[in-house]
């Protein structure tokens, strides 16, 4: 990537046009919903835990749900921009299997 030129991601969204999305009332009011759904994951892993149905897998699969949902409402632009470069560098290498990227 040249200097001058600045990161983008899918599309061609930069980081200007990210933030425009991100901080837009709609998507902010997504956001509040998955948090609000991972604040019921929580509440309903303390109510297994203290009816004493809280196993380990549910315990597990709980955590994963929350931590998905936190993720998800807090994107980050620069992991965006990491991911795709590494698509990018992925399907070159495919294409040409024999030539070495440093």
């Amino acid at each position: 990537m040249a200097e001058d030129q600045k990161p983008t991601i899918a599309g061609g969204i930069g980081e200007t046009e990210f933030n425009s999305w991100k901080h837009h009332p709609v998507t902010k009011a997504y956001f509040q919903y998955l948090m609000d759904q991972r604040a019921d994951i929580k509440a309903a892993a303390v109510e297994a835990w203290e009816g004493g149905k809280l196993n380990l897998a549910l315990a597990d699969e709980m955590r994963g749900c929350a931590n998905t949902y936190k993720r998800n409402a807090e994107p980050d632009f620069a992991e965006l921009v990491k991911f795709y470069a590494e698509i990018d560098t992925m399907k070159k290498q495919e294409a040409h299997p024999d030539e070495q990227t440093d």
